[in-house]
């Protein structure tokens, strides 16, 4: 079969070798972006620029919020963002104290910080909604980002579940009764819900340009199958584990699904021997036939970054494919879709 010669020499070969990446493994068809959204009075969903600064004199100097020469918090990690309430008086900001980034409360003329009861997972994108005493903010959970929404003087708060995606922006209408949010999945690109504040009301707004034919299935901790839904009867698939900060749309796995006859594990935890054991006891999947993509793995064949590999060349090295690291991504769907070329058009994609 087509496929075994290459990937039978990849992991073999014992000298490295340094060769051109084809031009066409570079430029994976692109889908559109939605990374900012607003919401107006009527409820209609558009696509602003970066608004304005509010007025004032609140900023973030040295990873501390200061207001004109007043001091308003100590000096953290880093500031993800914040937020000023002119008829409150108070600044919300999303902050690193420790390992992850919190939301705290303090006034503009300075005091105490009041914290936002924390999660372990990161809680950034903080905003004020625009009457009320509510914020809204992302929490970066394991298994997919939320939307919480907290009303300040009550404590009173909202937690809405988007599955595992990664969320993008969010806008308030101006009765702050609605917001619209923009995010992505690993199967489907950006794309715009708006909903009331508590989460009821949702409608899609913008549906998703492009999407992956396929069957989307909890793996193992941290990981998500895209399974093929022209799988046939008793057939075992390539394996291509793909280690990603987020789950979210890459143009690059969708190009591979396309392309190439493979099963897709998105991961965001490094590889370990319970994603290979759960590899080895699933019927579908052909665990001598397996390639990493994002990390060096015990297992298969990994395809990893190397800031050495001059851009537009690979390097081969035993089990190894090393590329410049900005080119993992582009360059991983190219080369596997060469290995593992379909036989039949797939069904059902908008790419």
């Amino acid at each position: 079969m087509r496929f075994l010669i290459p990937i039978a020499l990849l992991v073999t070969g014992c000298a490295s070798s340094i060769q051109r990446i084809p031009a066409s493994w570079t430029a994976p068809p692109l889908a559109v972006r939605i990374r900012e959204v607003a919401l107006d009075a009527t409820g209609n969903v558009t696509q602003p620029g970066m608004p304005p600064l509010k007025p004032g004199t609140v900023q973030v100097a040295g990873n501390q919020l200061r207001n004109g020469d007043r001091v308003l918090s100590e000096v953290f990690s880093a500031i993800d963002s914040f937020d000023v309430s002119e008829s409150r008086g108070e600044v919300v900001f999303s902050a690193k104290r420790e390992a992850s980034f919190d939301i705290g409360l303090v006034a503009t003329d300075g005091g105490a910080t009041h914290w936002i009861p924390a999660e372990p997972s990161d809680e950034v994108h903080v905003q004020w909604a625009p009457r009320g005493s509510k914020v809204s903010y992302f929490v970066r959970a394991p298994l997919g980002d939320l939307v919480r929404t907290f009303h300040v003087p009550t404590s009173y708060q909202y937690a809405l579940d988007f599955g595992p995606a990664t969320l993008y922006d969010l806008g308030w209408d101006p009765q702050a009764e609605h917001f619209a949010v923009s995010y992505s999945t690993v199967e489907a690109s950006d794309r715009v819900e708006a909903m009331r504040y508590d989460g009821s009301e949702r409608r899609m707004v913008i549906p998703s340009a492009s999407s992956i034919a396929a069957d989307v299935l909890p793996f193992a901790p941290g990981t998500i199958a895209l399974r093929p839904l022209d799988l046939r009867y008793d057939q075992r698939l390539p394996v291509v584990v793909w280690v990603a900060d987020r789950f979210e749309w890459s143009d690059a796995r969708a190009a591979l699904m396309k392309d190439a006859e493979v099963a897709l594990l998105v991961t965001t935890r490094a590889p370990d021997e319970a994603l290979w054991k759960a590899i080895r006891e699933t019927p579908w999947l052909d665990a001598s036939r397996m390639v990493t993509v994002g990390a060096r793995a015990a297992e298969g064949t990994s395809i990893v970054g190397d800031p050495s590999v001059p851009a537009g060349r690979y390097r081969r090295s035993g089990r190894v494919v090393a590329v410049a690291p900005p080119a993992i991504q582009s360059f991983a769907a190219g080369f596997l879709a060469d290995q593992w070329k379909r036989t039949s058009p797939t069904h059902g994609s908008s790419r």
